[in-house]
């Protein structure tokens, strides 16, 4: 049972991401709330949440403090910052305040759900557009093709862009195989070859360099 929290002062945009939340995994336990003060009696410390989603801007934030609050209690979770409002120096004080992530309010349904998925891989996630000066936005010392700007997608092929995608979409590779009708093994070897020029090293590398070069 993966174990969500989702806090956000406005119910409409906890309605219109609770679905998303739910595909995290097959049995998942969302649990929400409009401040910090909720969010902090939302889970027991014996079965604290795997991961959090905070809106930055909500009652008893109070710029980062809300979120060293949910660090503290809920010290093994994955805590996930969401904004609509932000600049560098907020992004490097959500990261340096113990979040594993950032994400823009303006991303899709879909590109929530990949980056989450990337944080409880274990990754930090923010987006390419964003990583400029973050204090250690990635866990391993930047690549060449993110430190220079140029975009590793362009070396894709169309077919391995298709693959790609449904990666994203969170699809195994058997599954990848049937809808696009090829063998299995022929999806792994397009995988490998995606994992090469990515200079990624798994399933959830190559859909985190995706997402921050804007593949959806």
């Amino acid at each position: 049972m993966l174990r969500v929290l989702f806090a956000d002062d406005h119910a409409l945009v906890r309605d219109g991401t609770r679905p998303f939340l739910e595909m995290l995994d097959d049995e998942v336990d969302v649990r929400e709330a409009e401040d910090v003060e909720s969010a902090l009696k939302s889970f027991g410390a014996e079965l604290p949440p795997d991961i959090v989603i905070l809106d930055l801007h909500m009652p008893g934030m109070n710029d980062l403090d809300g979120v060293r609050k949910i660090a503290a209690a809920y010290p093994d979770a994955k805590i996930v910052v969401v904004s609509g409002y932000y600049d560098q120096t907020i992004i490097d004080g959500v990261i340096a305040a113990g979040a594993r992530g950032f994400i823009p309010k303006t991303s899709t349904g879909k590109s929530l759900l990949s980056a989450l998925r990337i944080v409880l891989e274990g990754e930090v996630y923010v987006p390419h557009g964003l990583l400029d000066g973050a204090i250690n936005p990635l866990p391993r010392q930047p690549r060449s093709f993110e430190s220079s700007g140029s975009n590793p997608l362009t070396q894709l092929s169309e077919r391995e862009l298709e693959i790609l995608r449904l990666l994203i979409d969170g699809m195994t590779n058997k599954q990848i195989a049937r809808k696009l009708d090829l063998h299995e093994i022929t999806v792994k070897g397009h995988l490998r070859n995606v994992y090469r020029k990515l200079g990624a090293t798994n399933r959830a590398d190559a859909v985190r360099i995706s997402l921050q070069f804007g593949l959806e």
